[in-house]
């Protein structure tokens, strides 16, 4: 079990004394902590001198640059659109990130609560992941406010020194399907294998605030079956974004979905049944955004496949300026 008490910005007010730094933490290093599972390890993000890596295996934001050449999973549209999408409440003082990979969510949420200067926790079971978001942080504006840990969610969840205004997760999410594909990317992609919805489920309801929000993005059946998941543990969607890659798509590529705790939300039953069955626009809760759009060009005639314009809206304050040009694909 991970065992920790951390000194960071916003544990104070949940009752956590800052603890005294260790001869080893370095002036820029966010917290001091102990662990009694070298499996389960935390640690501190300072700001080393950084080589440069590889353009090819770098992805630029607009105010951060993303390795990811380490990782099985790459920065793709998912992430950019939960980190775009997700609305930390209201002077949010703690943020988790489940699963973190690269980083790239808790650098966005980090980006978006500068004016909070809300401390950032991220996590991840996979060790190449790990040490890929801890060179990212390292190098990011932010190194002062992000924590990285070398654990399980469920470690996690059984010792967190806190709990969470924002938990957010770009979590696996295959389904009792086949594996013939024994990669390090295919193994984080199932969530049975990984972090079963059940357990993601209960440890957010577990670690949140009353008033927190739990952010995930998954495909539309995994979606519907943490929906109802969720339910059984005391979380109801409050807010969905269903994402479509082409306007005339009959089904969404994806559900971008926000939780609360039930007995702290309002009214939001009617919108929980309806978001569970798949409705496309009649709630107020729930958006539709196609991310790709055909534009003809003047001169040549030709068709061209463009980033929409909602869609440039939405990342407008993450997308580097240059990425917004054609493209073939966006999902693999």
């Amino acid at each position: 079990m991970l065992q920790s008490i951390l000194s960071c910005p916003g544990l104070a007010r949940h009752g956590y004394a800052p603890r005294a730094r260790s001869a080893c933490c370095r002036t820029r290093s966010l917290a001091c902590c102990s662990t009694a599972n070298p499996a389960a390890s935390v640690t501190t993000v300072t700001a080393p001198e950084q080589k440069v890596p590889p353009k090819s295996s770098v992805f630029r934001f607009r105010h951060f640059d993303l390795a990811h050449g380490k990782c099985a999973q790459k920065m793709g549209t998912d992430s950019m659109l939960l980190g775009a999408w997700a609305q930390p409440p209201p002077e949010t003082q703690t943020i988790l990130d489940v699963g973190t990979g690269t980083g790239v969510l808790a650098l966005m949420m980090a980006q978006k609560t500068q004016h909070s200067r809300a401390a950032v926790h991220a996590i991840d079971i996979d060790a190449a992941a790990y040490q890929q978001a801890a060179d990212n942080f390292a190098a990011s504006p932010w190194p002062d406010r992000l924590l990285l840990a070398h654990a399980s969610f469920q470690q996690w969840a059984a010792a967190a020194p806190c709990k969470y205004d924002l938990i957010i997760s770009n979590p696996p999410f295959f389904l009792q399907s086949s594996k013939p594909d024994r990669s390090a990317r295919a193994a984080a992609r199932h969530a049975d294998d990984v972090l079963p919805f059940a357990q993601l489920a209960a440890g957010a309801a577990a670690l949140l605030q009353p008033s927190g929000r739990l952010c995930l993005v998954l495909p539309p059946v995994e979606g519907q079956r943490f929906v109802q998941e969720a339910v059984q543990h005391g979380l109801l969607l409050t807010r969905s974004l269903h994402v479509f890659t082409k306007a005339q798509d009959e089904e969404p590529k994806r559900h971008v979905m926000q939780f609360e705790l039930a007995e702290h939300c309002c009214n939001a039953a009617a919108q929980q049944l309806e978001c569970a069955a798949g409705s496309n626009s009649s709630s107020s809760a729930v958006e539709r955004l196609v991310v790709m759009q055909k534009v003809t060009d003047p001169v040549s005639g030709r068709q061209q496949q463009l980033y929409s314009e909602q869609y440039q809206q939405l990342t407008a304050d993450f997308h580097h300026p240059s990425l917004f040009k054609p493209v073939l694909t966006i999902y693999s």
